[in-house]
């Protein structure tokens, strides 16, 4: 999520200058230059998002269980590992 919004903001920034100012008359001119920004970054995934939702097959019944609880007490100079991840 972090790079995404990374590419925006990057993508916002080259957008203003090649607009030539940041400059708005009013803040709905702000807003509606973010959505078509948005908008045009959102059509070239369009097609992808397409091609793998058509693929995708139904959610299961019943939820699966992601993890299981377990109370410990760790000094805070510690690392824990939990599936390989720290």
């Amino acid at each position: 999520m972090e790079s995404s919004h990374g590419h925006f903001k990057d993508a916002l920034d080259q957008a203003l200058r090649l607009r030539g100012s940041r400059d708005f008359a009013s803040v709905d001119d702000y807003l509606t230059f973010l959505h078509q920004l948005a908008e045009r970054r959102n059509d070239a995934r369009q097609q992808r998002f397409g091609e793998e939702r058509a693929v995708l097959g139904p959610l299961p019944p019943q939820r699966r269980p992601t993890c299981t609880a377990a109370f410990v007490t760790v000094p805070s100079d510690s690392v824990i590992r939990v599936k390989r991840n720290a």
